[in-house]
């Protein structure tokens, strides 16, 4: 396999990312719909080139990653389908969730603590600003929260593996924090503050960091076992 093709796929990424960017500034619905589309699949593509042996941790990567693209094309959709994109994008959470306890079990130290602290705060946050805006989205909108921020815990608390320390400290707890300012500021926009032309910029921008900091750190991870392995 040619050693630039994982390079040259991360460039793809970034520079459908900087065009999807630029469609929603320049307001080119056309150019938005397709740029983004075309996010996930690339690092699906990316984190199959980066980590070529195939391991039950790669397998629930890309499970995760198929569906966040799938909660992308679903919110695309003219209609009410916010639920089912919230749905989807859980499933991708249960398959991180799954892959971070697989990769450590859960462990009460002072790193998961903070996590757990930062989680609660963070739904807490959500709850008090929202609660009068979500109405029938209630609900949906707090189990959805609860799922993300268990995730956003775990990678804290995969600092407690020697070997995936520093996979949680540069690519899953950075990853995470991105992923819950994104949909927290999704969450805002959304039902408080009705500004799409100014906050989508910043949803699509730490969305799409966040996606790509968890590729790092799945490729990280999956290299790491392959190593563990190798004679």
């Amino acid at each position: 396999m040619n050693k630039r093709l994982p390079q040259i796929i991360l460039l793809l990424f970034f520079l459908a990312l900087c065009v999807h960017l630029y469609a929603i500034v320049a307001q080119m619905p056309t150019i938005r719909i397709i740029s983004k589309c075309l996010l996930l699949p690339l690092l699906i593509i990316y984190l199959t080139v980066s980590a070529p042996n195939t391991t039950a941790i790669k397998k629930m990567a890309l499970l995760a990653l198929f569906f966040s693209w799938l909660g992308d094309v679903v919110l695309l959709s003219e209609g009410n389908y916010f639920v089912l994109g919230m749905l989807a994008f859980t499933m991708a959470h249960v398959r991180n969730g799954k892959i971070l306890v697989r990769l450590q079990a859960f462990q009460l130290t002072g790193a998961t603590w903070i996590g757990l602290g930062l989680a609660l705060g963070t739904i807490s946050l959500v709850y008090y600003f929202l609660q009068t805006s979500l109405e029938t989205f209630l609900i949906p909108v707090v189990v959805y929260m609860v799922f993300i921020s268990t995730v956003w815990v775990l990678s804290f608390n995969l600092t407690n593996h020697p070997k995936y320390k520093a996979a949680a400290i540069n690519f899953f707890i950075p990853g995470m924090f991105l992923f819950v300012l994104s949909d927290g500021i999704l969450a805002f926009n959304k039902f408080l503050l009705h500004q799409p032309e100014r906050w989508d910029i910043w949803v699509m921008l730490t969305y799409a960091l966040a996606q790509w900091l968890l590729t790092e750190g799945y490729i990280s991870v999956v290299n790491v076992t392959r190593e563990e392995s190798t004679p």
